[in-house]
């Protein structure tokens, strides 16, 4: 019987559990969880800051987009909002894997086991856990732990001994920045929606972005746009520098929205071969999925700027097709892009992630006629939704700074607006 241990129960696992189990191979399945339950980084828990969650957050997609194939929002709520919250996603996750997973005979979920160790021994995968003795056998392994578990920081000359700083995964709510002057450091959305949110109780927020950035804030807000930070004076002085020319003084502290860096810790023996010396990227994997020198292992969820759970039950349904041998080492010819050395290559903005969705979906449909689990179709609709739903959010996005400009006005903390809000 073909055993497969899955590490991580967040949506990646969950989803490369439901393919697996719908395509009726008879499998037997283990999911292994750190926290006490299933979610991954939507399990969210203040006390632990375990994952790079905070208190008010809602989504960057939309509901309809943002949902596993045959399995809408709407199952949890009728009347879901286009941008749901964090809450609701967990809750989401809660129901897919109860109608979809939890009910297989053969499968077991092992919570409050943080995967320590995993080796190939001849031709099976030994796998240790921290909370307990025991050695797991396993024939497949697919890796399914996120990659928002490990913090990155720039380094920059003074950053060393800058004492209030910290990551966006740190980040709680607006309320511990109450009349402090912050920068807030990165690009991506998660730079934005903290600005908005610390905007509505800081006394001042400065959004340091990179030259080419677009970034454009309202005049009536508190919110400034400033350059990429070049060199931090000593932490007496408070002083932030920028590449062009301009200084800040009395900033009391510096969030670094700055992004994550891909981890395994417990692969050690196969780092040098995954990593080669870099933190952002993986290699010898093909289609960013599976382990070219051993196809036995499997990773999930590694592209950035895609549609997570959609993309994790179509990279399931490639795991499940190289487990049952439709899928050969012989069909694994892609060049891997071993050129590219940054996060670039794993990252997929619209259009690129369309074109990696319709192309994994043609790998699918060629090897994988007879397959009980279809993945979801890219139609034309689909793909027009897909390149809009950016402006989409952005408009969005406007609506919550006249909000958080709103909240200011009225000294309260930043939370969702109200559903009748229009600024």
């Amino acid at each position: 019987m073909v055993s497969i241990g899955i590490i991580g129960a967040g949506p990646a696992g969950i989803a490369a559990a439901r393919v697996l189990i719908a395509n009726d191979r008879s499998y037997d399945i283990d999911l292994f969880e750190t926290s006490s339950k299933i979610g991954g980084v939507w399990n969210y828990d203040p006390q632990s800051n375990n994952t790079a969650m905070y208190d008010v957050l809602e989504t960057n997609l939309s509901s309809h987009l943002m949902a596993f194939k045959d399995y809408p929002f709407t199952n949890i709520d009728p009347n879901i909002k286009t941008f749901p919250g964090r809450e609701q996603v967990q809750q989401y996750l809660e129901s897919y894997y109860d109608s979809t997973v939890a009910n297989y005979s053969k499968l077991g979920l092992f919570t409050e086991k943080r995967v320590i160790s995993l080796e190939k021994v001849d031709s099976h995968w030994e796998l240790k856990a921290d909370s307990d003795d025991s050695t797991y056998i396993y024939d497949y392994i697919v890796v399914a732990n996120g990659h928002f578990n490990k913090p990155f920081i720039p380094t920059v000359p003074g950053s060393y001994q800058w004492k209030n700083q910290s990551h966006s995964k740190n980040f709680v709510n607006s309320e511990h920045y109450r009349g402090l002057n912050v920068v807030v450091v990165g690009n991506a959305s998660s730079a934005t929606d903290i600005a908005t949110q610390i905007s509505t109780t800081a006394s001042k927020v400065y959004h340091s972005v990179k030259p080419d950035s677009e970034t454009n804030w309202p005049a009536n807000s508190i919110i400034e746009v400033v350059s990429q930070i070049q060199s931090l004076d000593e932490p007496n002085s408070n002083t932030v520098h920028f590449i062009d020319g301009t200084s800040i003084q009395n900033v009391d502290h510096i969030i670094w929205a700055t992004g994550f860096q891909y981890g395994v810790p417990f692969l050690k023996s196969y780092h040098s071969d995954l990593f080669r010396n870099q933190s952002n990227r993986l290699y010898n994997l093909w289609e960013q999925i599976v382990y070219k020198p051993d196809p036995t292992i499997f990773f999930s969820l590694l592209p950035k700027n895609i549609i997570p759970f959609q993309l994790a039950e179509l990279q399931a349904s490639i795991i499940d097709l190289v487990i049952l041998g439709s899928i050969t080492k012989s069909d694994m010819v892609d060049a891997d892009n071993e050129s590219i050395t940054s996060s670039d290559y794993h990252s997929l903005p619209t259009p690129k992630d369309i074109e990696y969705y319709q192309h994994l979906g043609s790998i699918v449909a060629r090897h994988g006629p007879d397959s009980k689990f279809k993945p979801l179709t890219w139609t034309d609709s689909l793909v027009q939704e897909r390149i809009s739903s950016s402006k989409v959010k952005a408009e969005r996005q406007k609506l919550l700074v006249q909000w958080a400009i709103h909240q200011n006005l009225q000294n309260k903390p930043y939370s969702i607006p109200p559903d009748d809000f229009t600024g």
